[in-house]
């Protein structure tokens, strides 16, 4: 069958004007400018949070709830639910924000800026130490890891102190021991046995199976314990 003029249009023209239209509405489609929140699991934290409190409105304060809406997210708001983690970025001061808010600080609203900036510093700075904790316990946990599995060496990299500490009830606490290693100082696993972990320190726990010898005639005393800092060793 022969095409006229107006078929070929029809059959080849249209297609091109839709593909051109679905073209035109995939770049032109409105995109969300509400991120998710960060969970801050596992994330570093290498900068503390910094705002220009000289260009918030004043009339974004206090920060409490109720404040922001759809129509009208506050900004301050943002920053707040940005820092506190888990919490959509919608500049609206809801229970969610309120509740992450207490947990966090204590608060349950904020005066003005500088108390935004202070607040945002404060929760930086409790992230700051849990995810050093989090990597000292890890650390602590290859140690021990390493240990179960062939590791017979300890090799000190800093000098330092270990204190003594008993378990006092389910909770380590410091006794009067002390023993000072320097950098190159070497043990035996077998002497001082990687012990376990500290759940709120990330610290490892060594514990002594040493006994008195020629060259060390004072060991830690057979079942004692000492806090180390993983940092400061490594094992082999």
């Amino acid at each position: 069958m022969k095409l006229t003029k107006k078929t070929a249009v029809w059959l080849f023209g249209i297609p091109v004007l839709v593909g051109a239209y679905l073209i035109y509405k995939e770049f032109t489609k409105p995109t969300s400018k509400v991120p998710a929140g960060d969970d801050k699991t596992g994330t570093p934290i290498s900068t503390k949070p910094k705002i220009d409190t000289t260009k918030l409105p004043v009339s974004d304060f206090p920060l409490k709830m109720g404040v922001g809406s759809k129509k009208n997210p506050n900004k301050s708001v943002m920053a707040l639910q940005d820092e506190l983690g888990n919490l959509v970025i919608d500049g609206i001061f809801g229970a969610k924000t309120l509740a992450a808010l207490q947990a966090q600080t204590g608060k349950s609203q904020i005066a003005d800026a500088n108390d935004l900036q202070a607040t945002l510093e404060q929760i930086w700075a409790q992230d700051a130490a849990s995810d050093a904790t989090v990597n000292k316990g890890d650390l602590s946990d290859t140690i021990i890891f390493n240990t179960e599995n062939g590791a017979s060496e300890i090799w000190v990299n800093v000098a330092s102190a270990w204190r003594g500490v008993d378990n006092n009830s389910g909770v380590w606490v410091y006794n009067d021991q002390q023993y000072n290693v320097n950098v190159s100082d070497s043990f035996s696993t077998a002497d001082f046995v990687p012990y376990l972990s500290d759940s709120s320190t990330g610290m490892l726990i060594l514990k002594s199976a040493m006994q008195p010898s020629f060259s060390n005639p004072y060991p830690p005393r057979a079942g004692s314990y000492f806090l180390v800092d993983p940092t400061t060793i490594q094992v082999s």
